[in-house]
């Protein structure tokens, strides 16, 4: 089962647009540096209401780059990034995945293997699997931590767990998570949610 919030829904539906992490990567610089060229103007965007957070349409971005003579190879697909940390993750999910297109999978066991990953692919969603006894508190702490850090502030992240009830669900996304994922789940039903909860539609 998926839950996606309604204002996520409504921001990514039948728009084309970037995220600042999403145009870092894109660009190959540092998130600080686009946020640079949003605020003097050379990137144009908008900013999300009630929110700091801003977004680049694609149009911008490639008006943007062939003013600048940024090479475009990397806007001809999107391979979307994924990161599930969980230590029981089925196998099944991860080799349904390795065949599906413009997916990058990476599974961790442990924060230090999450960690490792995280650095190395800069993942656009990011699945954590989380205990029955852990609370919405501590999991929206876990999420801060996440859209904190400099590299990660662009992914989409996701929480999954056993038995999840709507209350649950609802305080998951209110701290933070962009969608909720209710084990087990399947390759299909991921990628559908993190499709939903992208703000990146190519």
């Amino acid at each position: 089962m998926i839950i996606v919030p309604e204002t996520t829904q409504k921001r990514s539906a039948g728009k084309r647009v970037l995220t600042t992490g999403d145009v870092a990567r894109i660009c190959h610089v540092a998130a600080r540096t686009v946020t640079k060229w949003f605020d003097t103007g050379k990137l144009q965007g908008y900013r999300i209401p009630g929110s700091r957070d801003r977004r680049i349409p694609v149009e911008q971005l490639v008006a943007f780059m062939k003013a600048n003579n940024m090479p475009m190879g990397a806007l001809g697909g999107v391979t979307r990034k994924v990161l599930v940390i969980d230590p029981d993750i089925p196998p099944e999910v991860s080799d349904e995945f390795s065949e599906m297109e413009n997916y990058e999978f990476r599974t961790a066991a442990t924060c230090f293997e999450a960690g490792l990953a995280a650095r190395e692919i800069l993942p656009h969603a990011i699945v954590i699997a989380l205990t029955n006894g852990m609370t919405a508190v501590k999991a929206g702490e876990i999420g801060q931590s996440v859209k904190n850090h400099d590299l990660l502030k662009g992914a989409s992240l996701l929480a999954a767990a056993p038995n999840l009830t709507p209350k649950r669900q609802e305080k998951l996304c209110a701290s933070g998570f962009d969608g909720c994922l209710i084990t087990p789940y399947t390759a299909i039903d991921l990628a559908e949610v993190i499709e939903k909860t992208m703000d990146l539609v190519i």
